[in-house]
């Protein structure tokens, strides 16, 4: 007698996760499909942010008003965040300062000036609408608002502006009464 035949077969359950039949369910870009064309707000990977309103600032710059979905971890004065878009069936990502210190109906804020030829701060301004959803990376960086009581001097120039406006509001909000220096350079006074 063969007691192979006899033993009853053990299940390998990593086997059997692995088996082409339920490689969807170990498909984490499947998922992200399947959750993405559930409600685009929904998100295994990343942080997906709803535009909420769009602000002309300059000729060529505007402030892009975003409602990020409930995994938000939250940001700091002077962080930024990549953002991704597909234009063209292209995925491209591009970092952006955070232009608005954290609120506390936690939406934020990114100030992209248009860039001669650039594709995504052209696809920002020219495609992107009030309503639709961009997907962000956490907020990181460690330029951030300066600790303690002493004078703050802020310097920029150009864009460079955007992260120190956030830092300026973080200021006003939680030291008013400490003593700010701004100063910006910039090419034009519009």
């Amino acid at each position: 007698m063969d007691l192979a035949l006899e033993t009853p077969r053990k299940w390998n359950l990593s086997r059997l996760l692995r088996s082409p039949w339920l490689r969807p369910l170990n498909d984490p870009v499947a998922w992200e499909q399947l959750l993405g064309a559930l409600n685009p707000m929904w998100s295994t990977r990343g942080f997906p942010a709803r535009v909420l309103a769009i602000v002309e600032q300059t000729a060529d710059s505007r402030t892009f008003v975003l409602q990020p979905g409930r995994r938000w971890p939250g940001h700091r004065a002077g962080q930024h965040v990549v953002v991704e878009v597909e234009i063209d069936g292209r995925r491209l990502h591009r970092s952006f300062s955070l232009s608005a210190a954290p609120r506390a109906y936690r939406t934020l804020e990114i100030t992209v000036k248009r860039q001669p030829g650039a594709r995504v701060s052209g696809w920002l301004h020219d495609a992107l609408r009030v309503g639709d959803v961009l997907r962000l990376s956490a907020p990181a960086g460690d330029f951030l608002t300066p600790e303690g009581a002493d004078p703050v001097l802020l310097l920029s120039a150009g864009s460079g502006i955007t992260p120190l406006m956030a830092m300026l509001e973080e200021l006003k909000a939680r030291q008013p009464d400490r003593r700010v220096v701004f100063m910006h350079a910039c090419s034009t006074p519009q």
